[in-house]
């Protein structure tokens, strides 16, 4: 059968975790999740439950096990870095279905952000056999829709496309806006 393509291209950049390269490959609703074996390219594991974003899979270990989390076309998902089973996934969409920027982790929290959607953190527990993502905060005041933001210490900074592109900086720990420039500084990338 014929590829399935992003319906806007490719933006994702793989992830190396020793001997595996892992890539959300497919597109529109057909897509997979993938460890490749580094030396041969042959598939260690699939998650196939959504299409694949724009953004890139990071790594984070968390209560002991070691997560892979990247946004999807409809959630933020974290499946086992051994594995590729399934571990927790929170819906998640944005206008013009470009869920773009690539999550953070600090600990425990997991940050993410979309077009119009502020910027969220969600708390990972093993709460019995299972694993949740349980709202930490959430912030109105910015929001990105294509850049990746960084954190430094305790402290969360980006672009955020209000104001027509407004540099800001975030607590980590309570999601509070510690500052914002004026605005005009770039939409988007």
């Amino acid at each position: 059968p014929p590829a399935v393509l992003p319906e806007f291209g490719t933006a994702m950049s793989p992830i190396v975790d020793g001997p595996l390269v892992i890539a959300h490959v497919g597109g529109v609703i057909k897509g997979a999740l993938t460890a490749f074996d580094a030396a041969t390219g042959k598939t260690r594991w699939q998650w196939t439950g959504d299409g694949p974003a724009y953004a890139s899979p990071v790594i984070a270990t968390i209560g002991g096990t070691r997560h892979v989390i990247t946004q999807t076309q409809k959630s933020i998902v974290s499946v086992d870095a051994a594995s590729g089973a399934l571990l927790w996934q929170a819906p998640f969409t944005t206008p013009y279905e470009q869920n773009s920027i690539t999550p953070v982790v600090s600990r425990d929290l997991v940050i993410y952000s979309g077009l119009d959607h502020g910027v969220t953190a969600v708390r990972i527990a093993r709460k019995g056999t299972q694993w949740v993502a349980s709202p930490a905060w959430k912030n109105d005041q910015v929001s990105m829709y294509m850049s990746t933001p960084v954190i430094a210490g305790t402290t969360l900074y980006g672009l955020s496309h209000r104001r027509s592109g407004q540099f800001f900086a975030v607590d980590v720990a309570t999601g509070k806006t510690l500052w914002t420039t004026t605005g005009r500084e770039g939409e988007n990338a």
